[in-house]
């Protein structure tokens, strides 16, 4: 079962919001992804997609179900302006992750590059999953650049899981991701924590999502109040770029919440390691360096 979907293609389901619907009922393993396929052997060959109104729901409570690749949706091979809108995951697997942005880790399968744009993204792990969102970067395939992800839902992994993560390896290019308008659902696990909900690398290696900013977001916690790990924690051992510009966290957590933690100790010289919602939740703004302005040709 799946689609194929040819480079210069559009996907666009009539009537409602979510009009296509995908379900995997097969034995585990029976579905790879749905994911593009570059035109060539180099993942640098140019994919233009665009995808809205489609759903993909993976299993059910009875019946979960796990993907060959662990994911529903891998975006890869990606070139300047692919869109993806209005698209819909459920996930009942234990140990998945739904969305993946990026080709598996490890491998050779190339990233999305250069201004691709996930809009209107909702996707619900049902308390199962083993996150929400992966961010993949590494030498093999390279990593996302000017990955946007607006006005995106990414609700309900397992309890205590985080909804999204980044992995990397010594010497991958670090990725630039944009999120504008986030929310979240998280749910503390036996220890009462709730994650953290958000980190940014793999301990031990360079930090995988090496630049990334956050306009507005909204995290809760789906059950009582709960001492908070941090929303977003730095992993890695090269420092990264955090720009946060308005953070709420108001609902069921013991405050203040911490927001950022920073655990590369070499890099917390100019901004707090520790970045501390006041006692409503909310944190106006965090910006980790290094953070680059080029002031080249600029005049006043």
């Amino acid at each position: 079962m799946g689609i194929l979907q040819y480079d210069n293609t559009n996907i666009e389901a009539d009537g409602s919001v979510y009009g296509c619907l995908i379900k995997n009922t097969t034995a585990n393993g029976g579905i790879y992804a749905l994911y593009a396929t570059a035109l060539g052997a180099s993942y640098s060959a140019g994919n233009y997609i665009k995808m809205s109104g489609v759903a993909f729901q993976n299993g059910t409570y009875t019946s979960p179900i796990t993907t060959a690749s662990g994911h529903d949706v891998i975006m890869q091979y990606l070139t300047d302006g692919s869109e993806f809108k209005d698209i819909s995951l459920t996930d009942y697997a234990a140990g998945q992750i739904p969305w993946q942005v990026g080709g598996n880790f490890g491998s050779g399968e190339g990233s999305p590059c250069c201004t691709v744009i996930a809009q209107n993204i909702v996707v619900n792990g049902m308390y199962r999953t083993a996150g929400i969102m992966q961010i993949t970067a590494n030498s093999a395939n390279g990593a996302a650049n000017l990955f946007t992800c607006l006005n995106c839902s990414l609700d309900h992994p397992a309890p205590g899981s985080p909804s999204i993560t980044c992995i990397g390896s010594t010497g991958a290019e670090q990725v630039h991701v944009a999120f504008d308008h986030l929310y979240e659902e998280v749910m503390y696990n036996s220890a009462s924590d709730i994650g953290p909900a958000n980190v940014s690398g793999t301990p031990g290696y360079a930090n995988a999502c090496g630049y990334i900013s956050v306009h507005d977001e909204e995290i809760k916690n789906e059950g009582s109040y709960a001492t908070s790990q941090p929303l977003w924690q730095l992993n890695g051992t090269s420092p990264a770029s955090l720009l946060i510009e308005g953070s709420s966290s108001p609902f069921t957590f013991k405050t203040p919440v911490i927001v950022v933690q920073n655990n590369i100790p070499a890099s917390c010289t100019s901004v707090p390691c520790n970045a501390v919602a006041d006692a409503s939740g909310v944190l106006a703004l965090y910006a980790m360096s290094p953070v680059y302005v080029n002031t080249v040709g600029l005049s006043h």
